[in-house]
């Protein structure tokens, strides 16, 4: 015969947690899709015991398995005491709960921060006197965050002669090469910077997930913010690619020329070449 069914109450709701829970990374099903799973109620009928249509979880158990070591928290804690946590930077608020929430796949949020730490423009506090821009490019003092609005209005705009996407001329630059050498490393930071906004723009699945969330949007972790801020952006790979488009026109309408040009000779070449002609 089947086993009996639970006691009642063996499957509580989490307001009867009394003990901190590791965290599972997992991304959650939309009920849309649990119809084609096995988690659908007729699907499990007809595996559970005695027909049942419900899963009933065994909370007590599961508490025991995957409660939080007291050690790891207070070892959290002192971390965080310390400004050890929060990689994300300063201006990321910790919610009420100490703990940022996440809607991105671990592995997807982790790569996003990286690449919004580097998403930067030369500094506006850089003196006029001093060394050439060109030479300190690798110095990430001469380099500041760009604040998420400013990007987002720059995109809606497809503006390129202001804000993050234009041009930052370094007043140190030297007459000759070395402000020819300035401007092309210039050019490059916002070919670059285009390119990365690209690289993090937020899939079809995250973005339905971001706009939807409907908590506070400072309880969420800095790549999620920054992706929710792109999701809101219509037509957001559309109004990139108008943005390289702009920043590559100078460059690919000297290529093309240069091309014609040498067209040209080749043709002009074969035109007056005798030994062709006798051919």
């Amino acid at each position: 015969p089947p086993p009996p069914p639970p006691p009642p109450g063996s499957c509580p709701g989490p307001a009867a947690r009394s003990v901190k829970m590791t965290t599972l990374n997992w991304e959650k099903l939309p009920r849309g899709r649990i119809a084609a799973t096995l988690w659908s109620q007729p699907k499990l009928s007809a595996v559970l015991p005695g027909g049942r249509a419900e899963l009933h979880v065994d909370a007590k158990r599961l508490e025991e398995l995957f409660v939080q070591k007291e050690a790891a928290v207070s070892r959290q804690n002192s971390r965080r005491g310390s400004g050890l946590l929060g990689a994300a930077g300063p201006d990321v608020p910790v919610p009420a709960s100490g703990r940022a929430v996440s809607l991105l796949d671990p592995k997807r949020a982790t790569n996003v921060g990286i690449l919004i730490t580097q998403l930067k423009r030369p500094s506006r506090r850089r003196a006029a006197q001093g060394p050439s821009f060109a030479a300190l490019l690798g110095r990430s003092s001469q380099f500041e965050e760009i604040p998420a609005e400013e990007l987002r209005d720059a995109i809606l705009e497809a503006n390129t002669s202001a804000g993050p996407f234009a041009s930052e001329p370094d007043p140190a630059a030297s007459v000759g090469k070395e402000q020819m050498a300035a401007e092309e490393a210039e050019q490059a930071r916002r070919v670059t910077l285009a390119n990365q906004v690209l690289e993090i723009m937020p899939t079809q699945e995250e973005r339905e997930k971001l706009l939807a969330f409907d908590g506070d949007e400072a309880d969420l972790s800095k790549p999620d913010r920054y992706l929710r801020m792109l999701a809101g952006i219509p037509r957001l790979e559309q109004r990139m690619k108008c943005i390289l488009f702009k920043l590559r026109f100078d460059d690919e309408l000297m290529a093309a020329c240069e091309e014609l040009r040498n067209l040209r000779d080749a043709v002009s070449a074969a035109i007056g070449c005798e030994a062709l002609h006798a051919l």
